[in-house]
């Protein structure tokens, strides 16, 4: 399997913009984010201050995701998912977002690497806990990486987050070790 990258070039945002919208298009998702929806690819205010993952075959993104550095619950696009916490996040942590894999990749264990080495490689001199969102039905693979799930979420609805609402969602923690 190819390795795992941290993407150098800003102007490939846009082939990781287009490629979320090529992966949701080609799954159950595909109501929600299509190519008709997101013709210049799904984007956010987080993108361009993040830290981006990629995997490359032949000189062409098949996998990427994120992290970025907050310091503050709002800057997260879709922040009021998380405002009923029972944790503090006084200090700055990891947001890890935005995992996709190419259609043509799926089911061969390269979303599951991805993961894997963000949540195992992450710098814990930036910040000590990582907290991200999952679709529920990948509970159990994160808590076997030494996740603990925080929240269920379920019919959510909100512009920034334009999944299916019918899918749960898990909000989930990890602690860095140094």
């Amino acid at each position: 399997m190819h390795p795992i990258k941290t993407l150098e070039d800003n102007t490939r945002l846009i082939e990781i913009y287009l490629l979320r919208v090529a992966a949701y298009e080609n799954s159950a998702q595909h109501k929600f984010i299509n190519s008709k929806r997101y013709p210049k690819g799904l984007y956010d205010s987080l993108d361009k201050q993040s830290v981006h993952y990629i995997i490359e075959e032949k000189g062409r993104i098949i996998a990427a995701a994120r992290a970025s550095i907050i310091d503050n619950l709002r800057i997260i696009p879709y922040f009021e998912l998380f405002q009923d916490l029972t944790i503090s996040l006084d200090e700055p942590f990891w947001f890890y977002s935005k995992l996709v894999v190419h259609p043509d990749y799926r089911g061969q264990g390269v979303g599951e690497k991805v993961n894997k080495h963000i949540l195992s490689s992450l710098d814990s001199k930036k910040a000590k806990t990582i907290l991200f969102t999952a679709k529920s039905s990948k509970d159990q693979a994160f808590k076997d990486l030494g996740c603990s799930l925080l929240k269920a979420l379920d019919n959510i609805h909100h512009k920034a987050y334009p999944y299916d609402p019918e899918k749960k969602t898990s909000i989930f923690l990890k602690y860095i070790e140094d």
